[in-house]
């Protein structure tokens, strides 16, 4: 042997100059698991001597790391059972205690390194990382939602800065020959970011809403562009436009945490015993005005007449007949109506309850928003005090199936209700077993 590389290991000087690895604490990458709540440590069963921490107990431990002189972070989530679904929409949801742990360390460890876990399977009812269609994982269907919680996860420790001061900030919108100024405003100070919001239907072209920014500044006959940052950016047209509820079983749902339906869900045979509310639909107006569309038949519940549930007349001030208004408000990502009566999904839920009598109607109600990856999909969410209600909303431009209302006899053991095209859904005169097409499809 040509080479002894023992006589480079001889002694702690040698090696110190020779080695080409070199591993500092520096290098390290704590990983931190949290969980939902307030002064939890629960310890991993599979991992000695690590835990999944609470927020408040979580920044002490990173507190005493960085005393230790460790500064890089990467943060896992564990998440309940009843905030998972197929397609992980908690993940992005604006209320997901990830998202709001991230934004915390953020601003108390700011120069520390944090990196977080863009991943379905903490927040998929089926477990896997990516979304599971007929058993197999869709590639392609995956990629909107992990997407979609990539941004939501950047945005929550995204450290904006200052900009500098422009005179005039002008909104333009190309129309496939020329940018046009929309809208504009006046800024005089940049002490601190305020809050604007611009209409801007009608400018779109071909559909497509193509959107510039530009700075003048004290009157110079040359714009400039690099004094202007955005900050959280939200384009309030996902709102816009006309809505139903989906024809799908779980669109109208309740239970005492967020997205759970285990007190009542609304079933398949609900599609058809309830078509008059599936029927219905809501418009978010461009000028602010919220349409409830009944078309002077919708589900009517005993408390609201004492007559019984069933499809009937609508009942005021539930009947859409009140002006109302709407607003939107992306920090918080929330949709307030105001008007009395309006509503979405269910007239009796409000923010503090269910009322039983439609003279306590309330005239304002907030609801959490959120949107599936395409947009063409809403979550609407209500904490109503001892529980939360969920209505899943879809798009009316979305082609819905044909709700039948055949009336089936008790004695019939096996009832075929027919629906366009080749597809069908078979009843046991007390639910359906089985249906095919989904939403979305004629």
């Amino acid at each position: 042997m040509n080479q002894r590389p023992r006589r480079n290991r001889k002694t702690s000087a040698i090696r110190e100059m020779v080695a080409e690895t070199h591993l500092k604490k520096e290098d390290l990458i704590y990983p931190l698991f949290i969980i939902d709540g307030v002064n939890q440590k629960k310890s991993i069963n599979s991992m000695p001597n690590c835990y999944r921490w609470s927020l408040d107990l979580l920044l002490n431990e990173i507190e005493s790391c960085g005393k230790l002189g460790l500064s890089n972070f990467v943060l896992f989530p564990s998440v309940e059972n009843n905030l998972k679904d197929k397609k992980a929409t908690y993940s992005y949801h604006p209320k997901n205690f990830y998202l709001k742990a991230i934004k915390e360390i953020k601003k108390e460890f700011p120069d520390f390194s944090l990196m977080s876990d863009v991943a379905m399977d903490p927040y998929s009812s089926d477990g896997h990382d990516g979304l599971v269609i007929k058993g197999k994982i869709d590639n392609d269907e995956s990629i909107p939602i992990l997407c979609e919680m990539a941004l939501a996860q950047a945005n929550a420790c995204f450290n904006s800065t200052n900009p500098q001061p422009s005179n005039i900030l002008y909104i333009e919108t190309f129309d496939g020959n020329n940018w046009i100024i929309a809208d504009s405003l006046q800024v005089n100070t940049n002490s601190n970011w305020k809050r604007y919001s611009f209409i801007l239907t009608g400018f779109e072209n071909s559909g497509i809403l193509n959107l510039r920014l530009r700075g003048e500044s004290g009157g110079a006959s040359d714009d400039f562009y690099n004094d202007i940052l955005v900050d959280d950016l939200a384009i309030k047209e996902a709102d816009l436009g006309t809505w139903k509820l989906a024809t799908i079983p779980g669109a109208l749902k309740v239970g005492p945490s967020f997205n759970d339906g285990s007190w009542w869900s609304s079933s398949l045979m609900n599609l058809f015993d309830r078509s008059c509310h599936f029927d219905d639909s809501i418009t978010f107006s461009p000028n602010g005005d919220y349409i409830h569309h009944m078309n002077g038949n919708t589900f009517i519940e005993n408390w609201q007449d004492g007559q019984g549930d069933r499809c009937d007349i609508p009942v005021y001030p539930h009947d859409g007949s009140v002006p109302a208004t709407w607003t939107y408000d992306a920090t918080t990502s929330q949709v307030t109506l105001n008007g009395l009566g309006a509503h979405m999904g269910l007239p009796k839920v409000n923010n503090s309850g269910e009322i039983s009598d439609p003279a306590n109607a309330v005239s304002s109600i907030t609801y959490d928003i959120s949107f599936s990856p395409n947009r063409d999909t809403m979550y609407s969410d209500i904490n109503f005090g001892p529980g939360w209600w969920r209505y899943i909303y879809v798009k009316n431009s979305l082609c819905s199936p044909i709700i039948y209302t055949d009336v089936v006899s008790s004695a019939c053991s096996n009832y075929t209700w027919p629906l366009s095209g080749n597809t069908y859904t078979v009843s046991n005169n007390s639910d359906i077993i089985e249906t095919s097409n989904g939403q979305g499809a004629c």
